[in-house]
């Protein structure tokens, strides 16, 4: 348990770590799952990617919880569907 009020004073004030009164706490979900939402919209996966594809300047990299999975070409098409399926 976190009490956003509390303020730690003393010796221990720094190792505390207080969650902010504006925060959104949200729950994990697997990576897996985005992953294959992320290719069912046109994500190619990174072992299939070859370096012509990288050296383009229209693809992007896709990173998902720090971890680089793929490319896509139409970054804004990938996250208009990602934030669509999210609302």
């Amino acid at each position: 348990m976190i009490c956003p009020a509390e303020t730690p004073e003393g010796s221990a004030c720094g190792l505390v770590k207080n969650l902010s009164l504006m925060s959104f706490v949200s729950v994990g979900c697997s990576a897996h799952s985005i992953i294959q939402i992320c290719e069912d919209f046109g994500m190619a996966e990174l072992r299939d990617v070859t370096f012509e594809q990288l050296a383009s300047s229209s693809n992007v990299k896709v990173f998902i919880n720090g971890n680089w999975v793929g490319c896509h070409e139409n970054a804004a098409y990938l996250v208009h569907q990602i934030k669509t399926l999210r609302r």
